[in-house]
């Protein structure tokens, strides 16, 4: 049989007890922080998706609508009564695709110069009435 424990023995085995039962809470707390930042990287990812795919569907509905101007520009072209009148009807009604081509490339052109902060500056100075006076 075990002899009963003298006065520093049982303070012994109460540190050890302390000490193990610290480790284990601090493993309980690494796994949980671990998890935590696993759901935050996965909850990261999936509204980086659902952004995509609501910007793949806004890219679908804009050319499904310049499309439908087109064909509605091509039709009212085709029903003129004489040529003259649909030459003159092309000139003055622009194509709404070549239109967005032409905007899309102009913006990636002005990305390619300047940053975003700049493009704010910028903006900010040609909408101001006043940018060349000093305010004191």
């Amino acid at each position: 049989m075990s002899e009963p424990k003298t006065g520093s023995e049982l303070a012994l085995l109460r540190v050890k007890r302390k000490q193990r039962k610290m480790r284990r809470d601090i493993d309980k707390m690494n796994k949980q922080a671990q998890v935590h930042e696993e759901n935050r990287v996965e909850a990261s990812l999936i509204g980086e998706l659902k952004a995509a795919q609501s910007n793949n569907r806004n890219t679908k509905m804009k050319d499904t609508v310049y499309e439908a101007i087109s064909v509605g520009r091509t039709e009212t072209i085709e029903n003129q009564p004489n040529a003259r009148s649909a030459l003159r009807l092309e000139a003055l009604l622009p194509d709404p695709i070549q239109e967005r081509k032409t905007r899309q490339k102009a913006q990636k052109e002005a990305k390619k110069v300047m940053n975003r902060h700049d493009q704010f500056h910028v903006n900010k100075i040609m909408t101001d009435d006043h940018w060349g006076q000093r305010n004191y």
